[in-house]
């Protein structure tokens, strides 16, 4: 072989070695708002680490007068600045997140609210900075003085997420200070410095509350959008069965931009970039060598040439050793990347990969312990950070970030307290869980007032008495009643708060009144005369009437008319003629009771925050108590309670003499006393830790109080802990480690504080695992001569040793009289002293004390945990308990509980794994040690449930079949990420990209356990797929694919995070059928991200899901811009939105007629139950919310769908009659008081969905086909999901000239709808028939569906007032009387035979439905339950839109329309054509002929209107393609952005009314 012959093969297997043209796909994805400055964005980040931040970021960037990529000549500069001013605030993990969060524009939607709060206030007209002082605004420094003195006469607007300046007077609360609220942008000093300078001067001296929201001017120049990232793209390879491309040409100059960006192609033939006609000219001698290698480059062109059954079998397993072959493990992951985003071209080559028997059996053995071990199958995926495993339906790079976050910090605390990489990965596994353990209180006390007793009153006498009655069979299920006291509910009340009891008083009546099987308890708190009151008549009904009932009927009837005169009341009710003062005085029998009843609930350690209800002794949350919740969760714990005693009965673990009272009050986890401070996170009690990372703090700092002060949060901390002097039994005992460390912070010259303190040193005089010591916190100055007795205890802590300093501590603590006598100078020291400590020493020390040690305590306190002076508390751990109410006490039983829980929940574990890391053979380090830790690891989980970390793959590293990537950075904290692959399946090529992607941000080491399936008998992959992100900040990131193959038709994806509606704004090709062979260059999309949901449930007081409620989503202004209805399934509603401060409530008319709001949960709202409901989006992530309703007095029987009959007068009431149409907010409320039945719009509405550009073209023609058939007005509906650029920008010209209206309407995907189709026509297929109820406005009564490629012969008008016969819907039945496609017919014979029975198959192409019928019935619900359990088999539901109506015929009747309305060629015969009201081009399973060839064989009139469109189309053009926005009304959009004013969101949407 000669040279030439060499080089043409070599330079062969470099480039173009598969046959692929370098032509493009480039998609692009903008959010719908104007850029929003990195600078606000960053301020953002650091806020979330530390507000502190935040201002100092402001501080910095002031040095600049204007800070923007112009004024620093430069975007990079600009962010090499920003980036620079941020690394002094953040460690090494979080300061490389922070560019991740840059690079994903991650707080773009916090700085866009702002913004969008700046606009909606009117003031951006004017200027850009400008402050809001209580409502008033004002552009003008000087006004502020003025606005301040008349503030407290207007009310004030914040969100829990604002911005307030550092109040460094801690003397001063921050609810009671005038708010001033700045907008402005930081980086323009010229118009934010006066402003800020005067702000901080007013906030410095307590005058104000400052708080800064950004804002910013918009030039008219600048309408540059925020690029996104992100989010991934695909490109999947589309059935060709039937063709379905338009053969539209684009013209020439149609193609100029995108062919600006690419040299001309040349025109001459070429094969993997040669030209062989030249290489022929140049070598004639060659000439049977170059046509041999021509031959064999033509015959390995085509890589997407089918495979064979058996070429196919291994292709997964060929492709992860494929990958591993590479040299080096970077190379590897590279090329795993490569083979898994482009498959469908890979395939070819890879199935000629030999896989080495080895690696087969490495992988084998991994499968087998992925399915015993994990129950993860072969060809399943699954990713782990830190061993938390994460979801890969939802998992995105904006989930990830917060995920990151949190575990970065922990990472880097842990590494800063001196654990390395290999210490830290041992922690963060399995092994330490955090566990969750639920206490109980003793519910044995006397002082509860029992109502009833099912075993001993008559009233039960007749119910079994056995628990072996608990296995009967229960035709109704549910609950069984036995005579045992199997529920215990124990309500604690203070009488007098009339206002909180109402709800809960009336059920517990009714619990008793209707015999539920509960023992119902009370326990009565007083504090005050009517409270009191309440006590004695209630107590005196109950002893001496004989029945609870009256007495319960008594307070009820009290509450119900609130009457203050508790004795008229009672009178009334008891009947009572006698003397009242000896119920009612304080010599009446029952006073010693109540005043125990006091004690008992102090001594239970409950927080006053009243009611309380007890559970068999488990106290119900705050949320659990809400009337609208709290039926529904006695009755869970109830049935849970007795599926736990029937599983005992059932293995002899409980019998009938058993006391289940006994049984229930000895368990482990009762407890006497139930201090919820322990167990944290309340609204009213907080988890809050200290930050102890910092290990070098140096003891004498503690000496000079001025530097103190002067020291971080994190290095006062640190101070306090290297200069804390414990007590503890174990340095006596000899053991080596203390898990608990106690801090008691208090003032032992007060009684209080020395209880508390005397309470802890009690404990730990039987508890040798803890160690003590003394923080001092006074609320008056230490100073020479000031608290003796704290200064004697610390002095003894100091100077003897630990079992001597505890008998001088309690000598002198535990008699209260000793320490007023030494006080009062009639003992003196030497009364109190041991031995090793004098009486002279100890005055001497107590004389000369160092006042700065207790100043410097006092400071810690007051300014690092922000906690008034004075305070009482116990820090465990690093974790803040306290502060402490005044005569509250943290008894002896709390600590002993406090070190019962910890035990549980971390330290044993935590003990067990510190052992093995062999840190430190100092005890009094290690136990130091222990407590950093267990303060990091605790702190990561206060704000959520605890994170579970789960077991990960025990493979060895030199198993053939892992791929293992090193960190890059060895020296810095490293995540580990740990991936199980299929590299050939849709979440391995989704996953593999995504971890890509961080490799770019995030220092990690990253192991790959392949886990591919295998006996594939098909294509496993059948996308390309690029995942958008990049950290080059000067870039703007799109998604690219080069080197696609030409042959195959793609269609285009996006796959972004579930809570973004995105569209395509700008295409020339059709992206639903890319065909690369006919684009000469390449192709460019644009999409935009239109809106970010807000999804959510809706219940109502009996946890059912009130299907029908109406929710409007407005501004303070606009109350109506979105609406929804409320599914019967699972209660859910979706609404769109943008970045912004929202308001949800219910609409006006029936719904706000019947229900009101009780509650909300995942709102902005100040409390769960404020009106109305706030809804702040600021983020890409997905929002979730809860909303529970109740019924308004009077309105507890009315049915919210209630629907009058046809005779019925049209004033009757129903849900209808308040219904109004017109899709504008203001015309739905103008005239909401016209009757829907009298309303007489004779709009015909179509409703139709399309996807690429024949199925556009198609729509087009239908369109023009209805209109030339009716002399009624005609309204389109439009599905927007999927229509082209092309086709809404000509809508509104298209609107214009043929007189008709029209909308689009969408609809996102609902997450719990599984399963979410893979393919684009099924999604099509499901939004034809699952989202009916939904996608239209509410006072729409009928709509008919027209397929696309259908051509209309007939008025339908007709058909919309065709009579249904009850039915909510009505189809055509297919036609039989083509005899030759009986073959075809799969409904005559098997399932669909015996499942219709009498009745027919239906076709989807063309039907008509009535909305108010199908609402009515639930059929919208009834078709997604059905959807969701069919869909669970990927064979059923071939053809969704039909399948299941059709399937669920028996359920939703389907009324049979005359064949007339559809005539189709491949079903019906020719004779019945000429009747023909519709024709529809259905495809033809038998000749396969595309659609645009029938078209004109089949109609007649056709091509006419084809050529009618495109004449249109084309003055449509050469007009300059007019009217491009987007919408539907000229009068009823929203701006996002106040620069934005050619752009606008269309507000129509598929549940406005």
């Amino acid at each position: 072989m000669n040279y030439q012959k060499v080089l043409l093969i070599f330079i062969l297997s470099i480039i173009g070695c598969y046959g692929i043209k370098n032509k493009f796909v480039s998609i692009t994805l903008d959010a719908k708002w104007l850029d929003t400055p990195l600078h606000q964005e960053a301020s953002e980040f650091l806020a979330t680490q530390n507000p502190q931040d935040f201002w100092s970021l402001i501080n910095d960037v002031s040095s600049f007068p204007v800070f923007t990529p112009d004024a620093l000549a430069t975007a990079e500069n600009y962010h090499a600045e920003l980036l620079s001013f941020c690394s002094q605030y953040l460690n090494i993990i979080t300061n490389s997140l922070l560019h991740m969060a840059l690079a994903l524009r991650f707080y773009s939607p916090t700085v866009q609210m702002m913004r969008k709060m700046a606009h909606d206030t009117g003031m951006t007209r004017e200027c850009s900075t400008f402050v809001d002082i209580h409502g008033v605004y004002t552009c003008n420094v000087d006004d502020i003085d003025n606005l301040i003195q008349s503030a407290n006469e207007r009310s004030k607007f914040l969100l829990p997420f604002d911005h307030h300046y550092p109040n460094h007077n801690n003397n001063i609360e921050q609810k009671s200070l005038v708010t001033v609220v700045l907008y402005g942008d930081f980086g323009n000093q010229y118009e934010f410095q006066p402003f800020h300078s005067k702000l901080v001067e007013l906030s410095h001296n307590g005058k104000i509350d400052y708080v800064l929201r950004h804002n910013r001017g918009i030039s008219i120049d600048d309408q540059r959008k925020v690029r996104l990232a992100g989010y991934g793209v695909e490109l999947q390879i589309k059935s060709t069965e039937y063709k379905a491309t338009d053969d539209s040409k684009i013209r020439d100059d149609q193609l100029n931009e995108t062919t600006s960006q690419f040299n001309n192609e040349k025109q001459e033939e070429q094969l993997h970039g040669f030209i062989f006609s030249k290489l022929n000219e140049l070598h004639p001698d060659k000439q049977t060598e170059l046509n041999d290698f021509r031959t064999y480059l033509l015959d390995g062109s085509n890589p997407m040439t089918p495979l064979k059954a058996w070429q196919m079998q291994d292709l997964s397993l060929q492709c992860a050793y494929r990958a591993l072959s590479e040299k080096t493990p970077e190379e590897a992951f590279n090329t795993l990347v490569e083979l898994s985003q482009n498959f469908p071209s890979r395939a070819r080559v890879l199935s000629k990969v030999k896989v080495d028997s080895s690696f087969r059996e490495s992988h084998k053995s991994n499968q087998e312990q992925f399915r015993s071990n994990m129950e993860i199958e072969p060809g399943n995926s699954a990713f782990f950070i830190n061993s938390i495993q994460q979801s890969l339906d939802t998992i995105d790079l904006y989930v990830l970030l917060n995920i990151l976050l949190n575990e970065g910090q922990m990472m880097e605390r842990l590494h800063m307290i001196g654990l390395n990489k290999s210490h830290v990965r041992q922690l963060l596994t399995n092994e330490l869980n955090i566990q969750t353990m639920s206490y109980v209180l003793d519910f044995r006390h006397p002082s509860i007032l029992w109502l009833n007793d099912l075993e001993k009153d008559n009233q039960y006498s007749k119910w079994p008495s056995s628990y072996y009655d608990l296995l009967r069979n229960n035709f109704f299920g549910g609950l069984r009643t036995i005579r045992k006291n199997l529920y215990n509910l124990v309500i604690i009340i203070d009488p007098s708060e009339i206002d909180t009891l109402q709800d809960l008083m009336k059920n517990i009546e009714a619990y008793f009144v209707h015999e539920l099987p509960i023992r119902i308890g009370l326990v009565f708190v007083t504090t005050n005369e009517y409270g009191i009151n309440i006590y004695r008549a209630f107590r005196y009904l109950l002893k001496y009437n004989g029945n609870p009932k009256r007495a319960l009927t008594f307070i009820n009837e009290l509450y119900k008319s609130q009457n203050t005169d508790v004795k008229q009341t009672f009178s009334k009710i008891a009947k009572y003629s006698g003397s009242l003062s000896s119920i009612f005085d304080e010599t009446n029998p029952f006073e010693n009771e109540r005043h125990e009843t006091n004690l008992y609930f102090e001594q239970s350690g409950l927080s006053r925050n009243l009611p309380h209800v007890l559970f068999n002794g488990n106290p119900l949350t705050s949320d659990e108590l809400l009337p609208t919740s709290f039926d529904d969760v006695i009755t869970t714990r109830m049935l849970k309670m007795q599926f736990d005693i029937q599983q005992q009965v059932y293995h002899g673990q409980l019998k009938d003499t058993d006391d289940i009272i006994e049984i229930l009050n000895t368990k482990p986890n009762v407890v006497k006393r139930l201090n919820q401070r322990i167990f944290g996170q309340t609204p009213s009690m907080p988890t809050i830790y200290i930050d102890l990372s910092i290990i070098n703090g140096q003891t004498n700092d503690i000496l000079d109080s001025k530097k103190f002060q002067t020291l971080s949060i994190r290095e006062q901390a640190s101070v306090i802990m290297a200069s804390m002097i414990y007590l503890g039994k174990k340095d006596e005992l000899g053991q080596p480690l203390y898990p608990i460390t106690l801090w008691i912070a208090c003032n032992l010259d007060r009684p209080d504080g020395r209880q508390l303190f005397l309470n802890a040193l009690t404990y730990l005089k039987s508890h040798t695992h803890a160690r003590l010591g003394l923080l001092a916190s006074f609320d008056t100055e230490s100073q020479p001569g000031s608290h003796p007795i704290t200064k004697a205890v610390y002095t003894a802590i100091r100077l003897l040793s630990p079992p001597i300093a505890r008998t001088f501590i309690f000598k002198l603590l535990k008699d209260e009289s000793v320490v007023e006598d030494l006080l009062a100078q009639r003992k003196t020291w030497s009364d109190v002293t041991v031995s090793g400590l004098s009486s002279q020493t100890l005055e001497h020390e107590i004389a000369t004390f160092n006042d700065n040690i207790f100043q410097s305590h006092t400071i810690f306190i007051q300014h690092s945990l922000h906690l008034p002076r004075g305070s009482r508390l116990v820090l465990v751990n690093g974790r803040i308990l306290g502060p402490l109410y005044d005569h509250e006490q943290f008894t002896e039983d709390d600590f002993i509980l406090l070190d019962k829980h910890l035990s549980t929940t971390i330290n044993d574990r935590l003990i067990n794994i510190v052992n093995k890391l062999e840190l430190s053979n100092n005890p009094s380090q290690l136990s130091d040690l222990l407590m950093r830790i267990s303060s990091i690891i605790s702190q990561n989980d206060k704000n959520s449930s605890p994170v579970q970390r789960k077991q990960t793959p025990r493979i060895s590293s030199t198993s053939k079949a892992v791929l293992h990537l090193p960190a890059q950075r060895t020296d810095e904290p490293a995540f580990l990420f740990e991936a199980i692959i299929d590299p050939a399946s849709r979440d391995g090529q989704r996953l593999l990209s995504l971890i890509s992607a961080l490799r770019q941000s995030i220092n990690h080491d990253l192991i790959i356990y392949f886990n591919c399936k295998l006996q594939l008998s098909e294509i496993p992959l059948k996308s390309f797929y690029r995942y958008v992100y990049d950290t080059n900040l000067e870039k703007r990131p799109s998604a690219v694919f080069h080197y696609v193959p030409e042959t195959p038709i793609l269609t285009l994806g996006m796959v972004t995070p579930e809570s973004w509606m995105v569209e395509p704004v700008t295409s020339l090709y059709d992206l639903d059928n890319i065909h690369l062979e006919d684009v000469p260059i390449g192709i460019n999309g644009n999409f935009e991200l239109q809106y970010l949901l807000i999804e959510g449930q809706c219940f109502d007081e009996t946890q059912s899901y009130p299907r029908g409620l109406q929710l409007i989503l407005g501004t303070n202004k606009t109350k109506n811009i979105f609406d929804t209805i409320v599914m019967a399934n699972l209660g859910y509603f979706q609404l769109k939105a943008y970045p912004g401060v929202w308001y949800l409530n219910l609409r006006e008319g029936r719904s706000d007629e019947i229900y009101t709001i009780a509650s909300h949960d995942n709102t902005d709202s100040s409390t769960r139950t404020s009106q109305p409901v706030l809804i702040a989006i600021r983020s890409f992530d997905a929002r979730w919310i809860k909303v529970y309703v109740g019924r308004k007095s009077g309105k507890e029987n009315e049915k919210l769908l209630e629907d009058s009959s046809d005779d019925t007068p049209s004033n009757s009431g129903s849900i209808w009659d308040s219904f109004s149409f017109g899709s504008s907010p203001s015309s739905s409320s103008s005239s909401s008081s016209t009757k829907i039945d009298d309303i007489t719009d004779d709009t015909i509405n179509i409703f139709s969905v399309a996807s690429g550009h024949l199925y556009e073209r198609l729509l087009r023609i239908m369109m023009i086909s209805v209109l030339k058939n009716t002399k009624k007005s005609v309204k389109f509906w439009f599905l927007k999901n999927f229509l082209s650029p092309s086709f809404t920008s000509f809508l509104p010209y298209y609107a214009k000239n043929y007189n008709f209206t029209y909308e689009l309407v969408q609809y996102k995907w609902p997450k719990w709808l599984t399963v979410y189709p893979t393919e684009k026509q099924r999604i099509i297929w499901g939004y034809k028939i699952l989202f009916l109820d939904v996608l239209f406005p509410l006072d729409l009564k009928k709509v008919i569906f027209v397929d696309a490629d259908q051509v209309v012969r007939a008025d339908l008008a007709e058909l919309r007032d065709l009579d249904l016969h009850g039915a909510p819907y009505g189809y055509v039945p297919f036609c039989d009387n083509r005899r030759e496609m009986e073959g075809y017919r799969f409904w005559k014979s098997g399932y669909w035979a015996s499942h219709l029975g009498h009745r027919r198959y239906h076709i989807s192409a063309l039907y008509v439905i009535d909305l108010k019928k199908f609402r009515k019935i639930a059929a919208g619900d009834r078709l997604r339950g059905q959807y969701y359990g069919l869909s669970q088999d990927p064979n059923s539901l071939s053809n969704l839109d039909q399948d299941l109506p059709n399937n669920m015929i028996h359920q939703v009747n389907i009324y049979s329309l005359p064949e007339e309305w559809l005539w189709c060629e491949t079903w019906c015969d020719d004779e019945s054509k000429k009747r023909a009201k519709t024709i529809d081009l259905c495809n033809n399973p038998q000749t396969k002929e595309p659609k645009l060839t029938a078209a004109t064989r089949i109609i007649a009139e056709w091509a006419d209107y084809d050529q009618e469109i495109k004449t249109l189309m084309a003055q449509w053009e050469e007009e300059g393609k007019p009217n491009l926005l987007l919408t539907t009304s000229t009068t009823n959009t929203m701006n996002v952005d106040d620069g934005d004013q050619t752009h606008s969101i269309n507000i129509h949407d598929p549940t406005e009314l």
